[in-house]
């Protein structure tokens, strides 16, 4: 039989992409009337907005929803984990099917571990070293609304220094889960919550710099009614924090966003790392402006966005809340 079909094999399947002549152009969609420059900038302002440390506000008070008999509590992983917590993990969690006295329903797991060190006096300043992990497949609800939904992992920390004046920190977050749910997103930029595989760092005090690798899904929230996708693969500096060589003007990287029919539209900025020659001359101006490309083709006209309210922006997790200690009823 492999015989027969290689004899029938048509002679173009020999031919190379070149033979065959170009595949035909990508059509572009109508932007005449989009404000890019907008849409790039709310869309990073978004990506902002993604971490453990807002995920947690709907995981911490979900954990205070509990009544007794719902859910049931483990020290350590519950068995329904399986592999997706190591046995010897230790922690807390929940797991259950079940109705609280509340009425609110508990489907799922979650587990979370967290710990909290402090050093210093106030002469010298105190030093909060913190650290916390989440993991779970779990749904909290009240009715048709949904309370809290985390279905993923993720983990982060936060060393802060506080010197009175001189206060500075340097907060790091992996999120790679769905999270939704009344509880974190009310009145927040992204209330439908959002899917996410996203590392965000941020440094914080006199010298303030970002950066973020990874991608975010909004579930209902579009910006200018058109954009629900953004990936990141940037790195900021501040004035402050920049060296001889750094450009203040614009981030290292790209930045990438989709509109609601799958369309991609990206930024590129100056190269991230310094070794990357090919690409120092083409990209190499800092002026704030970016190579705009549209579903993969280069436009003549650039975009220029102006990032820098991201340093504002910043604040500093409370160490205190990443040990979360649970109240069993």
């Amino acid at each position: 039989m492999l015989l027969f079909f290689l004899a029938c094999a048509s002679p173009s399947d020999d031919e190379t992409p070149l033979e065959k002549g170009a595949p035909d152009e990508l059509a572009l969609p109508d932007i005449e009337d989009v404000d890019f420059q907008s849409a790039f900038e709310e869309m990073f302002t978004v990506g902002m907005t993604v971490n453990l440390n807002n995920a947690w506000k709907g995981h911490k008070k979900t954990v205070e929803l509990g009544s007794e008999g719902c859910p049931d509590w483990y020290a350590g992983p519950p068995p329904q984990a399986g592999d997706n917590v190591d046995e010897d993990a230790g922690g807390v969690a929940w797991q259950d099917r079940c109705k609280t006295v509340g009425d609110r329903r508990f489907s799922g797991w979650g587990w979370w571990d967290g710990t909290l060190e402090r050093s210093g006096d106030e002469t010298v300043g105190i030093t909060s070293e913190a650290r916390r992990q989440l993991s779970g497949d779990g749904l909290v609800a009240y009715g048709d609304t949904v309370s809290f939904e985390f279905d993923g992992q993720a983990n982060d920390s936060i060393y802060l220094l506080d010197a009175g004046e001189d206060t500075r920190w340097v907060y790091n977050s992996f999120v790679d889960a769905t999270v939704t749910g009344s509880l974190p997103f009310e009145g927040s930029p992204t209330p439908g919550g959002w899917r996410t595989d996203l590392y965000f760092s941020a440094v914080g005090g006199k010298a303030p710099s970002i950066t973020a690798r990874g991608n975010v899904y909004l579930f209902d929230v579009l910006v200018q009614d058109r954009f629900d996708s953004v990936v990141m693969d940037l790195e900021l500096v501040s004035e402050e924090a920049a060296g001889p060589d750094d450009c203040i003007l614009e981030p290292l990287g790209t930045l990438s966003i989709r509109d609601t029919n799958a369309y991609w539209y990206d930024l590129v900025f100056l190269p991230r790392y310094a070794d990357d020659t090919a690409l120092d001359e083409e990209y190499s101006s800092c002026d704030g402006c970016g190579t705009f490309y549209v579903r993969g083709q280069e436009q003549e006209e650039e975009v220029c966005i102006d990032l820098s309210f991201a340093f504002d922006m910043l604040e500093a997790p409370d160490p205190n809340d990443f040990v979360l200690s649970v109240r069993i009823p």
